[in-house]
C-alpha cells in the first residue's frame, strides 16, 4: 500500500469514526428528548407523539393507572383558578401556567413545588380585557430552549429556559389607559428568574365593542391566548387572535429574537387586510425549514363591517410560511368567504411524515379534517370527502365546536371530528374518537379513511388527545381521563359501523363499512374538565382540568 492509498484510508476511516459519533450523538439526543415533553404537543410538529416506551405505553398496565400526586395553586398560597395552558415537562421540572396568572414549576417526580412567577408581591400576569375564557391569565403552553443570553458588559451565560405567552399586568396603552398587552416571557428553569420578556407582541388599547367599526377604527384588543410558542434556531414564534371579536382584529404570526426578546423586524406574518381578520388562535408548526399555522374567521358583514371580501383574505387558511421572513410558500382556504360563519381552524396542525409523503393535517370548527401535501399544499384528502373539492360550494360552516388538535402516529391521524354524520347531526361527533388512515385513496365513500372510532362522551370544546406506541390518552368536559388501545397493540372491543347509528348487520349493504371498536384501557375521574393535553413524559400522564388541578398520573 502506498503513501496516497493509505492516506485514502485514514481519511476513509475518519470520516467513518466522525458519522459514527454523529450518529451516536443524535440518537444520544433523541432518546434524551424523547423521555421529556418539551414543549406543547411534544415536538415542534406538534405530532404528539411520545415516543420512548415506558409504563404508560404497556396495555398490559395502562388499566392500574392511578393519580401519584395532585397540585393546586391554594398550595403556593395563590387563587385557584383553570389549567387552559398544557404542562411542559423537562429535566425532571413540570412547567405550567394557570389562569390566575402565575407561572409553577414543580418537582415532577413529587410534585413538590419549586416556583412561581411572579413572584408573591409582584402583580400576577392578568389582563384587564376578559373578552375570551383565555384572556385573564395564562393559557399559553411553555416551550424549552437552551441559548447564551446576554449577562453583563459584554458577557454571556448559558441558560436553559421556558417560554410562553402571557398579558403584562403593567403595560397600560391607550386613553383612558387598558393594561395587559401581551408579550412572551422566558424564565430560567431552575429558579424561575427573568430572562427576559419580548418587547409588546399583542397590542391592548381599548375596551370598545363594536361589531360594525366605522372605517379606520383603531382599537386594539389583541392576545396571544392560546398559541404556544415555536423554537427555531434564534428565533421564537408565536400567534396573535383576538380578545373578543368586536371588532374582530388581524391575525398576525411575530418572530422574537431567542436571545433578548426584541421582535424581528424582517419577518412579517398578517393573515388577511386591509382590514381584519384571520386570527391564529392555535400554536405555530415548525417543520423541514418551514413555518405552518392555521387561521381564524375573516371580516364580514356581522362582523367588521366587511361587505366585500377583504383583498388578501388568508383568514380560515392553513399557510406554510418563510420562517426568514413570513413569506406565504402556499395557502389553502377550504371555506370560501361566502361561507364564513365562524368555522375557524382553532386547533393546532400537525405536521407528520407518512408511507404516502409529508402531510399537513387539522380539524376545522366546522367538523371536516383536512390534509394537505406539506411541500406544495395540494389537497390530499378531506374528511369526510367534499363533494365538489375544496373550496366547499355546500354546508353550514360555523363554531361547531370542534377546535381541538389532532394527533399522529405512524400513517395514523387520531381526532375529535364530525365524522360521517357531520353534514346530517354536526354533534354527533362530541362523542367520538377517530382513527383515520392517513394513506387511504381519497374517494367518495370515504372507503378505507376510517381506522376506528371510540366512543368517548363529552368532547366538544375538549379532548387533545396525545398517543405513545398505540396508547392513546384524551380528557372530556366531565373531568374523565381515558387511555384507549389501538388494535395494533391490543385486541378492540369488537366492530362497529363506520356510520354512526347503523346497525353492524346492515352497515355494509348500507354502503359503509365495519371499523374496529377499540378496547378503552382505563377510564380516570379527575376534579373537573379537561381541556389539556395529557402530557406523556418519563412513564407518566400529567394533565391540568378547569377545577384548578394539575395531577400526575402511572400505571
Amino acid at each position: 500500500m502506498n503513501m496516497m492509498e493509505g492516506a485514502h484510508l485514514t481519511t476513509r476511516r475518519c470520516r467513518y469514526v466522525h458519522c459514527l459519533s454523529l450518529v451516536v450523538l443524535a440518537w444520544w439526543l433523541a432518546s434524551c428528548e424523547s423521555h421529556d415533553w418539551p414543549t406543547y404537543r411534544h415536538d415542534t410538529s406538534r405530532n404528539a407523539d411520545q415516543h420512548h416506551d415506558g409504563a404508560v405505553s404497556d396495555p398490559a398496565r395502562v388499566p392500574t393507572l392511578h393519580t401519584v400526586w395532585d397540585f393546586h395553586p391554594a398550595l403556593a398560597g395563590d387563587p385557584d383558578a383553570q389549567f387552559s395552558a398544557s404542562a411542559t415537562v423537562y429535566d425532571d421540572r413540570v412547567l405550567v401556567g394557570n389562569l390566575n396568572g402565575r407561572f409553577y414549576a414543580l418537582k415532577a417526580a413529587t410534585g413538590a413545588f419549586l416556583w412561581k412567577f411572579p413572584p408573591d408581591g409582584q402583580p400576577r400576569l392578568l389582563s384587564q380585557f376578559l373578552g375570551n375564557p383565555s384572556g385573564p391569565g395564562i393559557a399559553s403552553s411553555g416551550a424549552i430552549a437552551r441559548f447564551w443570553a446576554p449577562w453583563f458588559w459584554f458577557l454571556k451565560r448559558r441558560v436553559t429556559a421556558v417560554i410562553f405567552g402571557a398579558p403584562d399586568p403593567t403595560t397600560c396603552l391607550g386613553a383612558p389607559p387598558v393594561c395587559g398587552s401581551g408579550r412572551l416571557w422566558a424564565l430560567d428553569i431552575h429558579t424561575g428568574a427573568l430572562i427576559w420578556k419580548s418587547d409588546v407582541i399583542a397590542r391592548l388599547d381599548g375596551l370598545t365593542f363594536d361589531t360594525n367599526p366605522p372605517p379606520g377604527f383603531a382599537e386594539h384588543h389583541e392576545r396571544i391566548g392560546y398559541s404556544s410558542p415555536v423554537v427555531h434556531r434564534h428565533r421564537v414564534y408565536v400567534g396573535v387572535a383576538d380578545d373578543g371579536d368586536s371588532p374582530i382584529q388581524s391575525g398576525k404570526l411575530v418572530a422574537v429574537d431567542l436571545r433578548t426578546g426584541h421582535i424581528v423586524p424582517s419577518f412579517n406574518f398578517q393573515s388577511s387586510g386591509p382590514p381584519r381578520g384571520g386570527g391564529i388562535w392555535s400554536s405555530p408548526v415548525f417543520h423541514e425549514h418551514r413555518l405552518f399555522v392555521t387561521t381564524g374567521n375573516g371580516c364580514t358583514p356581522s362582523d367588521g363591517n366587511c361587505s366585500s371580501e377583504p383583498p388578501n383574505n388568508h383568514a380560515l387558511s392553513m399557510l406554510s410560511l418563510n420562517p426568514a421572513n413570513g413569506a406565504i410558500i402556499w395557502s389553502e382556504q377550504p371555506v370560501p368567504w361566502s361561507l364564513d360563519a365562524d368555522p375557524d381552524w382553532a386547533g393546532t396542525p400537525v405536521v407528520t411524515e407518512t408511507t404516502c409523503g409529508t402531510l399537513a393535517v387539522g380539524t376545522m370548527k366546522d367538523g371536516w379534517t383536512h390534509a394537505f401535501d406539506a411541500h406544495t399544499g395540494a389537497v390530499r384528502w378531506s374528511f369526510p370527502f367534499v363533494v365538489g373539492g375544496l373550496p366547499f360550494s355546500y354546508a353550514n360552516h360555523g363554531d361547531n365546536g370542534y377546535t381541538r388538535p389532532v394527533a399522529a402516529w405512524r400513517d395514523t391521524i387520531i381526532t375529535v371530528t364530525g365524522g360521517l354524520p357531520v353534514t346530517s347531526n354536526i354533534a354527533d361527533g362530541y362523542d367520538r374518537l377517530y382513527s383515520l388512515e392517513a394513506c387511504a385513496s381519497y374517494n367518495s365513500a370515504d372507503k378505507g379513511r376510517i381506522r376506528w372510532i371510540a366512543d368517548v362522551p363529552g368532547l366538544d370544546y375538549t379532548g387533545q388527545p396525545t398517543i405513545t406506541d398505540g396508547i392513546v390518552y384524551i380528557g372530556n368536559n366531565q373531568g374523565k381521563l381515558f387511555a384507549i388501545a389501538d388494535p395494533e397493540v391490543s385486541p378492540a372491543a369488537g366492530q362497529r359501523c363506520s356510520m354512526p347509528g347503523v346497525a353492524n348487520a346492515a352497515c355494509v349493504a348500507s354502503g359503509f363499512e365495519l371499523v374496529a371498536n377499540p378496547a378503552i384501557l382505563a377510564t380516570v375521574p379527575l376534579s373537573g374538565g379537561i381541556r389539556t393535553e395529557p402530557v406523556l413524559a418519563e412513564g407518566r400522564v400529567y394533565v391540568g382540568t378547569d377545577g384548578g388541578h394539575l395531577y400526575a398520573l402511572e400505571p
